[in-house]
């Protein structure tokens, strides 16, 4: 006997799977055609057409060789298969073959939050209908409405353990807690896993926490690193100014501590501007309530409330439904044509010098239409929702 092989007594016995040999100085010895790797998580080996017998080599006769071997994890068929193949058409043995894997321990998911409320904003811009990039255009910031679910937490997984092909059993590791604290204006469920908003307003996701803002704060300029800011709840605060070509969009109100160059801004709620307007005709100021400003210079400004202006108005078109208010020390109407409802007040109107200043004090019959108009709509609205939910109390419907 030599390698692989013992004699006890008139028998030789195998120590290891693999082909006998018997070479021409009468030396028995078994040819290792398996081997297992050091982490026992590889098998690979020789693939025979046939046996020393002539009898083929089939699946499951290398299935028996792996159960004699100790090993608990079935073949790699699709290797197995190939190699057998390929053995019987060329009749020479494949050597190498990986003939079976050990399971890996797959570690388990961490704990994480899942988002009922997507921020969907671009990051570049956005591409219209034509191909072209709007690099000011990002899409409107996520908010949320009062009692809305916002994210769900899921717990960590616990992992999955490995096993070696001699069924050693590989430790994994679990998942890790991600800790979520419930922020202003959100609920968290008893259960600890659901987060609701307790207000409408600007959903804010931060490292460790979840709040809801009815306040949009812009740290700076809004210029091309912002885009236009553009909210379906909530207000503006910008704590720059904004650059010409951008838009501020919310149904509540605008405060801009910087100036507002040629942009539009609407809101429908008031529009604070501590700056003041500096445009060339393009923009337009378009609020719900009041406008109020330090000055404002060839402005397009549209208040359903009072305009308030600081200082001077200049070369402006400007139309409140209520008064327009000139009322600084060095207060001026120049140029330009101004609308009010209810009244118009200024220390200089117009110059002789320079652009017509037109003063128009009342609404026009267009106006006043499209007033009467909105409201008929309105209790028209309101008439098919008591027609459905009757007219009592909110609390009794």
């Amino acid at each position: 006997p030599e390698k692989g092989v013992t004699r006890v007594g008139d028998q030789f016995l195998a120590l290891r799977h693999g082909l006998v040999e018997l070479d021409s100085d009468q030396f028995l010895s078994i040819k290792e055609i398996f081997h297992l790797s050091p982490s026992q998580m590889e098998l690979k080996g020789t693939v025979f057409a046939q046996d020393f017998f002539g009898q083929p080599v089939t699946e499951l006769r290398v299935r028996q060789a792996f159960l004699a071997m100790g090993a608990t994890l079935p073949p790699c068929v699709l290797f197995l298969e190939r190699a057998l193949a390929e053995a019987g058409r060329s009749c020479q043995p494949q050597e190498g073959v990986l003939l079976a894997c050990g399971l890996n321990p797959r570690p388990g998911h961490d704990g994480h939050l899942d988002m009922h409320i997507r921020d969907k904003r671009a990051k570049a811009g956005i591409t219209d209908a034509h191909g072209r990039i709007d690099y000011r255009r990002r899409g409107r910031l996520p908010t949320v409405a009062k009692d809305a679910l916002i994210a769900t937490y899921i717990d960590p997984t616990p992992g999955h353990p490995g096993r070696t092909l001699l069924n050693a059993y590989i430790p994994t590791m679990p998942g890790r807690e991600k800790h979520v604290r419930a922020g202003a204006n959100v609920r968290l469920s008893q259960d600890k896993h659901s987060f609701y908003a307790q207000a409408d307003g600007l959903l804010i996701l931060q490292e460790s926490s979840l709040s809801v803002s009815e306040v949009y704060y812009v740290n700076g300029d809004v210029d091309m690193r912002t885009g236009h800011v553009e909210m379906e709840r909530g207000s503006i605060h910008v704590r720059g100014s904004v650059i010409a070509g951008f838009r501020l969009t919310c149904p509540g109100s605008i405060v801009v501590e910087g100036t507002v160059e040629d942009s539009r801004l609407t809101a429908g709620g008031d529009i604070e501007i501590a700056g003041g307007l500096v445009m060339g005709g393009k923009g337009l100021v378009q609020a719900g309530g009041n406008v109020i400003c330090l000055f404002a210079s060839k402005a397009r400004i549209d208040a359903e409330g009072d305009i308030s202006v600081v200082n001077e108005l200049i070369n402006c078109q400007a139309q409140a439904d209520g008064h327009v208010i000139v009322a600084g020390g060095n207060s001026k109407i120049i140029g330009g044509a101004i609308q009010a409802g209810e009244s118009i007040s200024a220390l200089e109107v117009g110059t002789a010098l320079g652009s017509r200043t037109i003063i128009h004090l009342g609404l026009d019959e267009g106006f006043i239409y499209k007033k009467n108009q909105e409201a008929l709509r309105l209790r028209t609205t309101l008439r098919d929702l008591e027609a459905k939910l009757g007219p009592g109390s909110s609390a009794a419907i």
